[in-house]
């Protein structure tokens, strides 16, 4: 469990410093609202968020990079990224997805993510009890939701 949070926050650093490089690809709208972590939960309504949530490991798998995977639920339906990104970088391998809202929301939303990942790297991180029947087999690794409320 602790390389898991290790991978995840290594994600979340990583993502901070590959925003910037990727400027001529979809930038990001108004603030982050990040599943993983839970924040925030409430936001105003009608103004531009972003969320992005991805995979990063300082010593990738051997696992092909397409079989990680990032998938956005809101309010039980499947929502389309924007963008997707992975960059392979001096032994770092960095996945992210991207989903704009730029005209933000208004009510009550619930939004779920779901981190898929090949079998054999889930299960060496604690993320996956196993077997794995076969070790590149994609498995959910982790799901979080957050409730956001959108307020006036």
């Amino acid at each position: 469990m602790k390389k898991f949070i290790y991978v995840l926050l290594l994600c979340l650093a990583l993502l901070l410093v590959a925003t910037p490089l990727l400027a001529d690809r979809p930038a990001p709208t108004g603030g982050r609202i990040d599943v993983l972590f839970g924040t925030p939960d409430t936001y105003p309504a009608g103004t531009p968020f972003y969320l992005q949530h991805g995979w990063a490991d300082e010593s990738p798998t051997d696992a092909p990079p397409g079989l990680f995977d990032f998938q956005l639920e809101m309010d039980g339906v499947y929502q389309s990224h924007d963008f997707y990104s992975v960059l392979a970088n001096r032994g770092s391998l960095t996945i992210t997805w991207l989903f704009n809202y730029p005209a933000g929301m208004s009510g009550v939303h619930t939004f779920t993510g779901h981190w898929f990942a090949p079998c054999q790297y889930a299960v060496e991180l604690g993320m996956y009890p196993g077997p794995c029947p076969s070790p590149n087999m994609p498995v959910e690794a982790y799901t979080q939701s957050l409730t956001v409320t959108f307020t006036p």
